[in-house]
């Protein structure tokens, strides 16, 4: 449908990730004041809701094996792909929402959401983190892209801190 490899994964990366940025906008849209990290925390909640909601799809594939012919129902498939997708959860869709979430909140101004160019930069750094991720078969390619995501996730915590929303762009 999307394609294969890392096109393909582009593809499924800007889709899912368009889709957070719109509930963080919409799920943003009664909240009055607008901090980058209050973003950043938002961002986090969509994205482990959306890993949640893709976890329980992945389960549900994962518990019917075909051998042969036949179709077996496979419980330790099951709690492998659950434990994997447990521990590589906060590194993925929770990560890349929570750095959407904290650049829409920090583009905020008087109390207003914005699009700027920054939000535009992020959601495609973010979609292509994804994709990368998603290309990645080994626990060595999942780190790495971890190690990467961390970091603009760590500067927005750290830098600009529960300030209102200040970005020029």
């Amino acid at each position: 449908m999307y394609g294969s490899g890392l096109l393909g994964n582009l593809k499924v990366g800007l889709i899912e990730e368009l889709v957070k940025g719109a509930l963080i906008v919409l799920f943003a849209l009664g909240i009055r004041s607008h901090t980058t990290r209050d973003g950043m925390v938002l961002g986090a909640t969509v994205g482990f809701g959306f890993a949640a909601l893709e976890s329980s799809g992945y389960a549900l594939a994962s518990l019917f094996v075909v051998q042969g012919h036949q179709l077996f129902l496979s419980l330790p498939s099951v709690v492998m792909n659950e434990l994997v997708r447990g521990v590589l959860a906060p590194f993925g869709h929770g990560l890349w929402s929570a750095i959407l979430g904290g650049v829409i909140f920090h583009a905020a101004r008087n109390g207003r959401l914005r699009p700027s160019l920054a939000i535009l930069i992020t959601y495609i750094g973010v979609s292509v983190l994804h994709a990368a991720f998603d290309s990645f078969g080994g626990i060595v390619g999942y780190i790495v892209i971890s190690v990467i995501g961390i970091v603009p996730l760590v500067f927005l915590w750290l830098r600009v801190g529960g300030r209102k929303g200040t970005a020029s762009s």
